[in-house]
């Protein structure tokens, strides 16, 4: 019956036998569920399956054995510390239970898919009944079709309480990446809960799964325009018909790549798609225009001092100032803020100007920590440039720059070439 639910492929491709049992044995033993049974045990003494080890009962610990297997090969989501702690004070016999079957039955205890007989005892040495066997199959088959998430207490910060930003998120999902690798299967038919998304079955549970991953019990609110994109944020992808976690945005291609689950049940960490295919846009970092802490520090436009606001007052700039222009380099601009420059570091101090005003500047320490719009000194190409994006994945950044006196918005160095950052955000 475990492996009708569980492994109907895996028995289908042992093929014919003329003993009924064979086949549910053999995959059932390659699956690992039988490891520490004395089925398994009496096989290994036999060197092969027999009719009296097939039709024997089953103890309760060779049951508890087997759901325990069953959970982990299936990827079911282990108890709290405290839920192992409270099973075992709840079973009265537990210290008779032989130590190779203790966690296995305080981990189905903990679960819920066992309970104790007669005066909390657990009783493994009895033989599993029919009505037993009747309650196990239900309880797996409940877990297998809805995972929880776990209880997140977290508000305003991430669930490793690192504040809420892209470079934060985004090493976040490299750890998921490792942990929940690209081609590993991921159970389709079993249905997510998150506590803030709602249920997701397939993909989308794949999906919200990460996101409370990264997230925990912060709030989401849906965006309109797919610019406003961010990494971790939620997507559907019309043309695929996929639920999908982003992992990159490319606002100049107008694509962004995303992690889902492909058509084969393995998890793929390289789906990408075109903004015109993109709808259910759900993010879950704090409303910058709604809830801004920068005071009276705003841009040129009026509007608060956030990357999103910053962004597209370069998309204008890039329409008033287009690829190609010419910027003689000869002529001098001076900054109040940022001071006097010529050719593309005049370039970079006026644009700047143009976006952020007369706002104070500041050093940036770290590449990972640039945003668009601060000012760059790329050592390679011995240039200034503003940046457009950063690329913590590849460790790269976007910048625009002046060559041979032409204004160029597509120019990329690597983290090492950077000097001289300097940012004007609060």
């Amino acid at each position: 019956m475990i492996c009708g639910m569980f492994y109907e492929d895996e028995v289908s491709a042992q093929g014919s036998s003329s003993d009924w049992w064979r086949p549910y044995l053999n995959a059932a033993y390659s699956a690992g569920i039988l490891k520490g049974t004395q089925a398994s045990q009496q096989r290994a003494s036999a060197g092969d399956w027999s009719a009296s080890v097939a039709e024997a009962q089953i103890s309760r610990y060779d049951m508890a054995q087997i759901m325990y297997h069953v959970a982990v090969d299936q990827g079911f989501e282990d108890p709290s510390a405290a839920s192992l702690a409270y099973a075992s004070a709840r079973i009265q016999d537990f210290s008779s239970i032989p130590s190779n079957y203790q966690y296995a039955v305080l981990y189905s205890y903990a679960k819920g898919f066992l309970s104790g007989g007669q005066n909390g005892r657990f009783n493994g040495g009895n033989s599993t009944t029919r009505a037993e066997a009747a309650v196990v199959l239900c309880s797996l088959f409940e877990e297998q079709e809805s995972l929880l998430s776990p209880t997140y207490n977290n508000s305003n910060r991430l669930t490793d309480n690192s504040a809420v930003t892209e470079e934060n998120v985004s090493d976040l999902l490299r750890e998921l990446e490792a942990e929940y690798p690209s081609f590993d299967q991921w159970n389709t038919d079993r249905v997510y809960t998150s506590k803030v998304l709602g249920r997701g079955s397939g993909e989308a549970g794949f999906a919200y799964m990460l996101s409370d991953r990264v997230f925990g019990a912060i709030s989401s609110y849906e965006l309109d325009d797919p610019e406003d994109l961010r990494v971790g944020d939620l997507i559907y992808d019309d043309y695929e018909e996929k639920y999908g976690l982003i992992l990159s945005v490319d606002t100049r291609n107008e694509t962004v790549d995303y992690a889902t689950v492909d058509d084969d049940n393995e998890i793929d960490w390289d789906g990408w798609c075109d903004f015109d295919d993109l709808s259910d846009m759900t993010t879950r970092y704090p409303d910058e225009d709604e809830d801004n802490d920068q005071g009276d520090e705003e841009l040129t436009n009026g509007k608060p001092t956030t990357e999103r606001n910053v962004s597209n007052l370069l998309d204008d700039l890039i329409e008033d100032y287009e690829q190609g222009d010419s910027w003689d380099e000869d002529d001098k601009y001076t900054s109040d803020v940022l001071g006097s420059g010529y050719g593309d570091e005049a370039f970079a101090y006026f644009i700047s100007d143009e976006i952020f005003g007369d706002l104070e500047d500041s050093s940036v320490r770290e590449p990972e920590d640039l945003k668009a719009g601060d000012v760059v000194y790329d050592d390679n190409m011995e240039r200034y440039g503003v940046v457009l994006q950063v690329d913590t994945s590849d460790d790269t950044v976007q910048y625009a720059t002046v060559e041979d006196e032409e204004i160029n918005w597509s120019y990329w160095c690597d983290f090492d070439d950077l000097s001289d950052m300097t940012t004007r955000y609060p």
